[in-house]
């Protein structure tokens, strides 16, 4: 078949012959018809619910509103890394989502004997709880880590396996 067939009209007059046939295509259509209106409608609802970057976070307030600035966020958030040796902050990006916020750390990490779960475990609430104090943030939804980099603080050494007896070459 070739696709000067497809534009022939005697070929869709017997391709739509009989009622079979006219089902089958009219599915056919409803379900293509179906898939594009479906990524019509996924393509409007991710440029809608995307996140945004920005440049501040909005605390609500009695009097209005107040606008904390993402350099203020920083070193306030810097205040708290401060405390933990093992993590460097490269940069800080803030987004948002509708009302809530994320905050995206790119930090690089040196293994002082903890482990990075262990030190996010205690990191993470203490900005949360920082945040909240010193300018009443609340809708921070989230704190993502990106690590990196990642070096040893003591230098891994490989060492050959001792031999034994029970290690020599068996002699028949």
């Amino acid at each position: 078949m070739h696709f000067s067939e497809l534009t022939n009209m005697d070929f869709w007059r017997t391709l739509l012959c009989n009622d079979f046939n006219r089902g089958y295509v009219a599915a056919l259509m409803l379900v293509l018809t179906l898939i594009v209106v479906l990524m019509v409608l996924r393509l409007i609802l991710h440029l809608i619910f995307r996140n945004k970057r920005c440049s501040e976070f909005t605390v609500k307030a009695e009097g209005g509103d107040v606008v904390i600035s993402q350099d203020a966020i920083e070193n306030a958030t810097r205040q708290v890394l401060d405390e933990y040796s093992s993590l460097s902050v490269n940069r800080i990006r803030l987004f948002r989502r509708g009302g809530k916020y994320t905050m995206s750390l790119y930090c690089s990490f040196c293994d002082d004997g903890n482990g990075l779960p262990e030190v996010l475990k205690n990191l993470k609430p203490a900005i949360v709880g920082t945040l909240k104090k010193t300018f009443g943030v609340e809708n921070l939804a989230a704190i993502k880590f990106s690590v990196e980099s990642f070096s040893a603080a003591t230098p891994i050494t490989i060492r050959e396996p001792e031999k034994s007896s029970s290690d020599a070459p068996l002699s028949l």
